[in-house]
């Protein structure tokens, strides 16, 4: 018997069809093969477990999950399915629902690599990096050659601040596949992540001899030409990857970072807009409008601190001029600056992270500027003083930093966050700053916090150094201390800022390209006006830097004694 002319092909022969036009690249046509087959039969398990496949692969997750959940709501769990319903729960965002869906395919089948390596993005989107790295572990042994599970073994190792874990990682997979530009990219961003820019450059500029519309690695590579202190061809190169994909926010934000270390407010600010669609701030929202500097009519603003310390410490000195255009001003900041950022003017109340009341608008603390019409250096609202350290704080402070005697008073700050990615360039040896206990007059106490104070304990120079730091409970300590001191000599950490900030004569250590804020070629800060600043002469060279200080620090002494000797 055969079969009548218009009578449809098998579902069976529809679904290869569709499955050939896939492979062949022709997805439109595959779809609408499939949509065939489910036309006359809604609930056909391999069609709809094909077309959930299909949608994914054209990046739209919300309609793939639901037709995958249909295929298996249709009684067809398979292993197969769970890894696409976990990628696409990923993709949208859901990487807890995820995880779920991707451990039951591992059950169903653990011996599929591809599984393991989606659980490791799933477990990646919930900042479970070390579980991610165990995870691809599984789907590199099983599969030796899967490119995509070496590549996020790697940024996983990025992501662990482990880069030269990284590096090693890919090494061996590019002697196998020597023409992966990722892995070359990639390469590149450990070898950035260590300090090694010129080593980043080469990795970055081989990367895009390989694919050269690739726009991470154009912007990256204006990230180290920055680094390099290359600052034209740094704009110019991030300009170029804004070109090739206008919604790049790295590349806006690379960008913005070379103009404003450039002065180039206006521009520079409008461009730091973009560091709020980076991953790390995406989830920075809140209830209530976005404000954009209009006047709230006597409403309450939640401002929103929402980067570094130090960040918050340097930008809440534009909550006066905000409060001028609201009725109430609500800080939301860690509660380590809570006491010291109460003394803001402008500051109405302060708040934890995750406890603001409904408010009539919101700000993240950065877009302040932009929104309140700074447009260039001059124009920095450079007050003496913005913060004052706690009263009770001061007096309870006061009998400590008595008993060292007379003498020039000195905090003294080394180090920054191990964890901020440019640490290894802002942060100096302990040791390398031995040329300043020499100088006859002068005492030293630390205020270094975090993992650098250990060094102290291990130096040649702790009997030399006053070590204040076990009794630091806040930055309202620290302010009192530092409220108390003849000077602050402080890396670029959030410890210059609160120096800064408190108008207490503050010396910082710069790196050779030093952080934006503190711009290009100058002694002074249009941000603190108590402030000199003393800058490495080529990458590294702390030894000149603390050569300069010691032999700023007699001056200071002449002067102490001259005061003294006044009374």
């Amino acid at each position: 018997m055969t079969r009548e002319r218009n009578t449809p092909p098998p579902h069976d022969q529809m679904i290869e069809t569709a499955l050939r036009l896939h492979r062949q690249g022709a997805a439109t046509e595959a779809i609408a093969a499939l949509r065939t087959v489910l036309c006359q039969a809604p609930a056909q398990v391999d069609a709809l477990h094909l077309l959930g496949a299909l949608v994914l692969s054209g990046h739209a997750a919300a309609p793939a999950v639901y037709i995958l959940r249909w295929a298996m709501s249709a009684g067809g769990e398979t292993a197969a399915g769970l890894v696409n319903f976990g990628a696409a729960l990923t993709e949208m965002g859901r990487p807890q629902e995820a995880e779920t869906a991707l451990r039951r395919a591992i059950t169903l089948d653990p011996a599929s690599p591809l599984a393991w390596n989606n659980l490791a993005t799933a477990l990646r989107g919930q900042r479970r990096f070390a579980e991610a790295l165990a995870a691809l572990d599984h789907a590199t042994v099983l599969a030796p050659d899967f490119a995509l599970a070496w590549r996020l073994r790697a940024e996983t190792l990025l992501d662990l601040g482990r880069p030269a874990d990284a590096i090693a990682t890919l090494q061996p997979w590019l002697e196998r596949m020597p023409d992966d530009a990722t892995a070359r990219h990639l390469t590149g961003v450990g070898h950035h992540r260590q300090g090694e820019t010129d080593a980043a450059i080469t990795w970055y500029r081989q990367a895009l001899a390989l694919q050269p519309d690739k726009t991470a690695s154009w912007a990256n590579l204006g990230l180290a030409l920055l680094a390099d202190g290359v600052f034209d061809d740094a704009i110019t190169t991030c300009r170029h990857a804004i070109r090739l994909d206008p919604e790049e926010a790295g590349a806006h934000n690379n960008l913005s970072m070379a103009l404003l270390l450039a002065g180039r407010m206006e521009e520079g600010l409008r461009e730091h807009e973009w560091r709020l669609h980076l991953d790390h701030f995406l989830g920075l929202s809140h209830a209530g409008r976005r404000w954009n500097g209009e006047d709230l009519d006597g409403g309450t603003l939640l401002v929103v601190a929402e980067q570094g310390l130090g960040d918050t410490l340097q930008f809440i000195r534009f909550a006066r001029q905000a409060r001028d255009r609201v009725g109430r001003l609500i800080l939301e900041c860690p509660p380590a600056l809570a006491s010291v950022a109460a003394s803001a003017r402008g500051v109405d109340a302060i708040v934890p992270p995750g406890t603001a009341p409904a408010c009539d608008a919101w700000v993240p603390l950065l877009s302040l500027p932009l929104l309140l019409g700074l447009r260039d250096v001059a124009a920095i609202p450079a007050w003496p003083s913005y913060l004052s350290a706690p009263a009770e704080a001061r007096e309870r402070w006061r009998p400590r930093l008595d008993q060292a005697g007379p003498g020039l008073r000195v905090g003294l700050i080394w180090g920054g966050n191990p964890e901020q990615p440019h640490n290894y360039r802002r942060s100096a040896p302990l040791s390398a700053l031995a040329p300043l206990v020499e100088v006859p007059g002068v005492r030293f106490f630390s205020l270094q916090m975090g993992a650098p104070a250990a060094e102290l304990a291990r130096s040649e120079l702790a009997d030399r150094i006053t070590d204040l730091t076990p009794m630091i409970v806040d930055f309202g300590d620290t302010a009192a201390i530092m409220s108390q001191l003849d000077l602050v000599i402080s890396v670029c950490t959030s410890s210059a800022h609160l120096a800064g900030a408190l108008g207490v004569p503050t010396w910082v250590l710069l790196s050779h390209v030093a952080d934006w804020r503190w711009f290009l070629d100058r002694e002074d800060s249009p941000w603190y006006p108590s402030a000199r600043l003393f800058r490495q002469p080529a990458h590294g060279d702390w030894n000149s830097v603390a050569a300069a200080v010691a032999a700023a620090l007699p001056e200071l002494t002449r002067r102490q004694d001259q005061a003294d000797a006044s009374v």
